[in-house]
């Protein structure tokens, strides 16, 4: 797997711990600001994810000033809920209208919002998260003091913040969730391929999807790696082909192509099966069931957690089999 996709796995596994561990609430992401679309597409995926029971208010409007900021914070709540109270009628289930919230401060109101829909929830639902990710803050001391401020007031337990903080500078968060591609990994990646000269084809159109998609251009990306799966492929590099279908299925997601995503993955799963490599199995398979339970497509989610269950079992990978049957469960 290449360093980006890499990055993106460890980011969804640390949210994920986040959200199942008891006794916190509060949660530090760390990514850069060139990774700032790819950290947003991260939590959708999560939030669709079959085993998630709670909704995402992923707020990315900039910062100007906090009175601004959270009055359009409520808004965004209070559609969001009404949305969300639309679907779960279809269920049979009827939730309460969030009704008139009181005057006054603009994020003591956003707290009553937050506040209330956590707890029409709660029958139903494990809580929800709110992620206060602005596309840019022109005020910086001003958003730190907003987020310190709202942190300390008093929430139902099933509530999450979650706060886009590269500097660290909010103080007493409870966990931290990095999006980070180390310095230099991207030429480790490429310098931990095969060595011999007949491989420099495939290092430059590696070399070039890593910078493509560092640089944010998913397009160009896709491009270069589906160079290097025809180079993979002529060459009979089984583990490498692997690695590079599962960049392809990230890089689909990186431009917002779900549908090509999932058959790029399963490909990459398929493939791993085939040629006897468990652990690009499960995780692809993983993928594969994720992005089916986004769209709806239960079936298809289960039969490929259970695979991704099976190819865990088959690897003796216990961590990885036990991350799947928590998906699966």
């Amino acid at each position: 797997m290449d360093p980006v996709s890499a990055a993106a796995h460890r980011f969804v596994s640390e949210i994920a711990e986040f959200l199942c561990a008891e006794r916190v609430w509060s949660l530090r992401i760390v990514a850069e600001p060139d990774r700032y679309r790819e950290v947003i597409k991260a939590l959708r995926l999560l939030e669709h994810a079959p085993d998630n029971r709670r909704p995402f208010f992923l707020f990315d409007e900039p910062f100007e000033d906090a009175h601004r900021y959270f009055t359009a914070l409520t808004q965004t709540i209070t559609t969001q809920y009404e949305q969300l109270r639309g679907g779960i009628g279809t269920e049979g289930i009827e939730l309460p209208r969030l009704g008139p919230l009181p005057p006054g401060d603009a994020s003591h109101r956003a707290a009553v919002a937050v506040t209330r829909v956590a707890e029409f929830l709660a029958p139903h639902l494990d809580g929800v998260l709110v992620g206060f990710l602005p596309r840019h803050v022109s005020d910086g001391p001003g958003f730190l003091a907003a987020v310190q401020a709202w942190l300390r007031l008093p929430f139902p337990p099933g509530v999450r913040c979650a706060v886009l903080d590269e500097s660290r500078s909010v103080k007493n968060l409870d966990a931290e969730a990095r999006f980070i591609v180390p310095e230099g990994s991207l030429f480790g990646f490429m310098n931990a391929l095969p060595a011999e000269a007949a491989m420099q084809p495939l290092r430059a159109a590696l070399l070039a999807a890593a910078q493509a998609s560092a640089t944010g251009e998913p397009q160009a990306a896709t491009g270069a790696y589906e160079d290097a799966v025809e180079l993979c492929r002529g060459r009979g590099l089984a583990r490498e082909l692997g690695g590079v279908l599962m960049a392809l299925g990230a890089a689909a997601l990186a431009r917002g192509a779900q549908e090509d995503a999932r058959r790029r993955f399963t490909e990459a799963a398929v493939h791993a099966e085939r040629a006897g490599l468990p652990a690009q199995a499960a995780a692809a398979w993983m993928a594969v069931g994720s992005l089916a339970a986004a769209v709806g497509l239960q079936e298809v989610a289960d039969k490929a957690l259970e695979a991704a269950r099976a190819a865990a079992e088959r690897g003796g990978i216990a961590s990885l089999r036990e991350h799947v049957e928590r998906l699966h469960s």
